[in-house]
């Protein structure tokens, strides 16, 4: 098992730092938007055992607690490969991708393999 620390919440900016607004608002993005939007690469779909992966994924975020993620380990090196590494025409948007690099590096590099202490 994995656990991703969840950082905290960012509101979306432009490269200069201006809020970006959708339909008015600013948008939030949060580790469980950034995850769930990276299940959509073409990745998780190319065999049986990446979609089970991607629904584990799915409700591991879902059920998340305060403070982590819990992913199994096979399902999180599937993750992680595929943050580093998004598929072509499934990368991150550029105008805001730069928001995101908190959301990268928790799931890249700050997963553990011993349950947070509560």
């Amino acid at each position: 098992m994995k656990y991703i620390p969840i950082p905290e919440p960012v509101v979306a900016c432009d490269i200069e730092g201006h809020p970006v607004l959708f339909n008015g608002q600013q948008e939030i993005i949060t580790l469980a938007r950034f995850i769930l939007s990276r299940l959509t690469d073409p990745k998780f779909s190319v065999s049986m055992q990446n979609v089970i992966a991607a629904v584990a994924i799915r409700d591991a975020v879902k059920d998340a607690v305060v403070g982590y993620v819990a992913i199994e380990n096979d399902h999180y090196e599937l993750l992680k490969d595929l943050v580093k590494n998004p598929s072509q025409g499934s990368g991150y948007p550029p105008g805001i991708a730069h928001n995101l690099v908190t959301f990268m590096v928790a799931v890249v590099n700050g997963a553990e393999d011993k349950k947070p202490e509560a």
